[in-house]
């Protein structure tokens, strides 16, 4: 498999890495591709709010909506676990248990795909929070050349320093995922970065 093939499986064991440190995040910016039912779900139900950009061909999940999901949960009324009258925290979080992920995972991508339709400015501003403070040097390695930019005026020395320090880091990420066994496609700065 690839590694930018599907990059979500990836999203549930770095955030359980995160809570195995004590680290609580309350906000997530990611790529669509980890914007799957389960990852939204599992994500929102742990309180942390996934923002990924809303692709124009989805459409709203009709049987996410509270009336359908309520009716689903009534379909487990003789289960020992069943809790009459429950809020709807306790019956999302018990359709999740029972692997109802593209229904608990669409009711949070609705309520998002409404926020955006809604308030656009708002939320691209929080998606577009990834690009700035999360990709940072890397994003731009990947949109860009290593020249692509004006030099700086500080001369031969401040170019030769700019350049060092770019392929410094690329050999630097290429040897961290060796030292961590993948060692393919160690020569393409997509699967580097």
């Amino acid at each position: 498999m690839e590694i930018t093939s599907d990059e979500g499986q990836n999203l549930v064991p770095s955030q359980e890495q995160l809570r195995s440190m004590d680290l609580q995040e309350e906000m997530r910016v990611v790529d669509d591709k980890y914007a799957t039912f389960p990852n939204i779900a599992r994500s929102e139900l742990n309180k942390v709010s996934l923002f990924y950009k809303i692709a124009k061909n989805w459409v709203s999940t009709s049987k996410s909506d509270l009336k359908k999901l309520k009716k689903l949960y009534q379909r487990y009324h003789q289960e020992d676990d069943f809790l009459p009258g429950a809020g709807l925290d306790f019956i999302l979080q018990y359709l999740y248990c029972k692997e109802k992920y593209e229904v608990v995972g669409g009711f949070f991508r609705n309520k998002w795909m409404k926020e955006s339709e809604e308030k656009p400015e708002d939320y691209k501003k929080k998606c577009n929070k990834r690009g700035s403070r999360m990709e940072g040097f890397f994003g731009r390695v990947k949109s860009t050349t290593l020249l692509d930019d004006r030099p700086c005026k500080r001369g031969w020395n401040g170019f030769l320093f700019r350049v060092g320090t770019a392929m410094l880091t690329l050999v630097f990420a290429a040897l961290i995922r060796a030292q961590n066994g993948i060692t393919c496609n160690l020569t393409n700065v997509t699967y580097i970065t």
